[in-house]
């Protein structure tokens, strides 16, 4: 159990009864097998924060897919070469309506043959959602910003 004093969710919002968040309906359209386009030699890039300092990430690699008719691509990032973990932030048409403003995250964890489930079921916001205060969190790069699309699944925009 998290202790009240570590929990993200506001006092306030928590005095208010918080329930919890809400999710989109999952579905199995929403779960795509994807091969990971891997960069031979990853780039060093920055990522902007939160708090408008920027982190050093490497790009990865990217998946490129078809959704509502339109070709998408989106790039992975991680922090060492060494790293099996990948982080995907992006942004979509549902930002600051349904989802949060600033965007949501996928975690991606390493494959032996580089074929991925990009679950956006499983799409989450990232802790500023909570309290952009308290949080310093990673904005998606507009190269993952998916302006003409909606992705309608994982979590939902915090209700106050």
């Amino acid at each position: 159990m998290v202790d009240e004093e570590d929990s993200p969710v506001p006092l306030e919002l928590r005095q208010k009864g918080f329930r919890g968040i809400d999710f989109f309906p999952i579905l199995g359209k929403s779960r795509l097998r994807l091969k990971f386009h891997k960069y031979a030699d990853p780039e060093l890039v920055q990522i902007l924060l939160s708090n408008g300092q920027k982190v050093d990430v490497l790009r990865a690699g990217y998946f490129a897919f078809e959704l509502e008719g339109k070709q998408i691509r989106l790039c992975a990032y991680k922090k060492r070469v060494s790293d099996t973990e990948m982080f995907l932030p992006f942004k979509d048409q549902t930002s600051s309506k349904e989802t949060y403003g600033a965007g949501r995250y996928l975690d991606l964890y390493g494959t032996s043959d580089d074929n991925y489930v990009l679950d956006f079921n499983l799409a989450y916001n990232p802790l500023c959602a909570f309290d952009e205060k308290k949080y310093d969190c990673p904005l998606p790069p507009a190269e993952n910003w998916l302006m003409d699309v909606e992705i309608r699944a994982g979590e939902m925009k915090l209700k106050s």
